[in-house]
């Protein structure tokens, strides 16, 4: 299912590094993650920008976020895991 809003960042990134003029780029890279119950999870997609926020796509996404909580909680409880890369350059 195709989210409204979303987009991939990568294109955007490639063409900063390539045509931003940039020089010393350097890259970090960090990790950390959420532990969530159900109603946690719901309110975390629920807040995304992207997320439908009515209709069928919306129905469709809660239903696939049930389908999916129910599938991979443990002990009431799904973990979340996130990784950010930063990239940090001087304007040549």
């Amino acid at each position: 299912m195709a989210l409204a809003g979303y987009r991939n960042g990568s294109a955007v990134i490639n063409q900063l590094l390539v045509d931003g003029d940039l020089r010393n780029v350097r890259r970090f890279c960090f990790s950390g993650g959420q532990t969530l119950d159900y109603d946690a999870m719901l309110g975390r997609v629920r807040s995304s920008s992207y997320a439908p926020r009515e209709g069928p796509e919306h129905a469709a996404m809660i239903e696939q976020l049930s389908a999916n909580f129910d599938r991979y909680a443990a002990g009431g409880e799904v973990r979340l895991v996130y990784r950010v890369d930063v990239y940090l350059g001087e304007k040549a």
